[in-house]
This record gives C-alpha cells, sequence and structure tokens, in this order.
C-alpha cells in the first residue's frame, strides 16, 4: 500500500476500517459529482463550455452571468437528456468502483440507491445553476475557515422497542444540535496541521461586487466567497486507521521474509487485494477533484 494514500484502508472488518471505507466511498462520490453534475450548465457533455465559462467569470463575472443565464434557457429538453445522463454516469462510475466492498446479490441496490441519490442531488443542483453568482464546489484546502472536520461515524445498532429507538433519536438529534452549536460558535477551529484528506467539498460563489487585484492568482482567489463549509478528514479521525494499517503491513512484510528465508512464495490475503484495489484508485489520472478548483 503506498506511503502516499490519501485515506488509511485498512484490509480487516474492524470499526475503524469500516469507517475509512465509508470516507472512501464518499470522496469517490463527491468527486464524481463534481464531475458529472456540479457544472455551470449540461448543454454539453464535454467541459471545454465549462472551462469557457470559468475563464470569463474571472475575467467578467457580470458577463459570465450574462452568458450562462442565457445558455441555461436554451435546448431544455437536451439539457435535461444530459442531466439523466450524468446521474446514470455518476451511479455507475461509483458502484463500479465500490462495487468489490457490496454484495454481488445487492450491487443492483446499491446503484440504485446510487442513481436515486444522484438524482436528487441534480434536482437541487439545477436551482443553484439559476443564481446569478456562479457556484462551484472546492476541493482544495486553501482556507481553514472553509472546513469543518467530518461528523463522528459512530456504528448504528438496532433498538429493541420504538420507545428506545425514540429516545436514541432524540439524544441523536441533541447531538448533532450540539455539534452544529459548537461548529458554529467556534470557527476556524481546524488547521493545516489537523487536516488529512478532504471527504465533502466546500462550494464558493463568485462576487462580481469585490475587488480584484490585478495579478491572475489573486483574482481568482479574492472573487470568490464560502457560501457552505466543506467537510474534511482530519488527522486524529484516521489516526486509528493508520496504526492498523501499518500493523498489517509490517505483519505482511514479516510473511514474505519468513518465505523468501524459506524458498517459498507465499499467497496474498484477499483481503489486501481488495484493499489495494480501492486504495490505486486515489491516484488514478482521472481524478476529477483538481479539475473542479479551478474558477
Amino acid at each position: 500500500m503506498s506511503s502516499k494514500q490519501r485515506v488509511p484502508l485498512p484490509a480487516s472488518n474492524s470499526l475503524a476500517a469500516k469507517q475509512m471505507r465509508v470516507v472512501a466511498g464518499l470522496i469517490i462520490f463527491g468527486e464524481a459529482l463534481a464531475e458529472h453534475i456540479f457544472r455551470p450548465t449540461h448543454i454539453t457533455h464535454g467541459r471545454e463550455l465549462d472551462e469557457v465559462l470559468a475563464h470569463l467569470g474571472t475575467q467578467n463575472p457580470l458577463q459570465e452571468m450574462y452568458v450562462r443565464s442565457a445558455l441555461l434557457k436554451v435546448l431544455p429538453d437536451r439539457q435535461q437528456k444530459n442531466r439523466a445522463a450524468a446521474v446514470k454516469s455518476v451511479a455507475t462510475h461509483v458502484s463500479g468502483v465500490l462495487s468489490i466492498l457490496v454484495p454481488s446479490s445487492r450491487q443492483g441496490e446499491f446503484e440504485s440507491g446510487l442513481k436515486q441519490v444522484s438524482g436528487q442531488i441534480c434536482r437541487g443542483w439545477s436551482k443553484v445553476q439559476q443564481l446569478e453568482e456562479r457556484v462551484r464546489p472546492s476541493f482544495s484546502f486553501d482556507f481553514s475557515e472553509d472546513w469543518q472536520p467530518l461528523p463522528p461515524l459512530s456504528a448504528q445498532t438496532p433498538t429493541k422497542s420504538s420507545s428506545s429507538q425514540s429516545a436514541q433519536s432524540s439524544t441523536q438529534q441533541k447531538g448533532r444540535r450540539q455539534n452544529q452549536q459548537q461548529s458554529t460558535t467556534l470557527p476556524g477551529l481546524l488547521t493545516a496541521e489537523e487536516f488529512k484528506e478532504v471527504a465533502w467539498p466546500a462550494f464558493l460563489a463568485i462576487n462580481p461586487e469585490q475587488p480584484r487585484e490585478e495579478e491572475e492568482d489573486n483574482d481568482a482567489i479574492s472573487s470568490w466567497a464560502l457560501i457552505h463549509q466543506g467537510h474534511v478528514l482530519t488527522k486524529a479521525q484516521a489516526k486509528e486507521a493508520e496504526q492498523e494499517r501499518d500493523a498489517e503491513e509490517e505483519v505482511s512484510r514479516r510473511v514474505r521474509k519468513t518465505a523468501r528465508q524459506n524458498g517459498s512464495d507465499p499467497r496474498r490475503p484477499q483481503g489486501r487485494r481488495r484493499d489495494s484495489s480501492i486504495s490505486n484508485l486515489f491516484h488514478s489520472p482521472g481524478n476529477s477533484g483538481g479539475a473542479a478548483d479551478k474558477p
């Protein structure tokens, strides 16, 4: 397993390992949405028009707003068809990537669920496209105030009665309110030293009224404003899984060393192959997160 792996993925079924697989799935899902759905328009399948609008937005935000507004009214049937294709692409890609973690008997159900959720997100995004200011996802940890840690990934256990379910629901709602209050009243607590990996994008909106610098880099940074915080995996949240992964690697090294000394060639556990196939996805050239960060 690469030392540059973005999310530690132990091959076991421990709680920490399962939690990191959830985070990995969330990252893959968010990047697929950015590639196929979180776009200024859906007139085309390609991204050349997106890039033109992005460039225009940094040069003349008001002109970009007028052009985009006009484009959103063009060929509505085609845009609807492309949105449906985008939803299908997200579901197919994510289910294909994560299929190794899903029993074969439930893969159809899993992909159907992905398609339903992606469709809901796409319908919501179509309303965002109508805003005057262009909105884009960001996967770049440039400003700590744009991010908050992922909520605790605790395992859910079934309850035995409706009263206990109600009590648990009340407790969970109270906990969520407390977490929300903490994140609201204590902004900026997340530091670069705590950051491990972006798990879900932040969303930025271009501000045509904000003064911009002459330099291109400053121009791109100063003209965007945060409209919704993103979520990151912190080093503390990943620590237990990293320790487990390192322990697995140490055992694997010892087994290989012993096998070489004995002149044999041991087969690697199936879990390791499963884990490696997922971790390799984080290093594919077609990763969409970076492209979505370009204004």
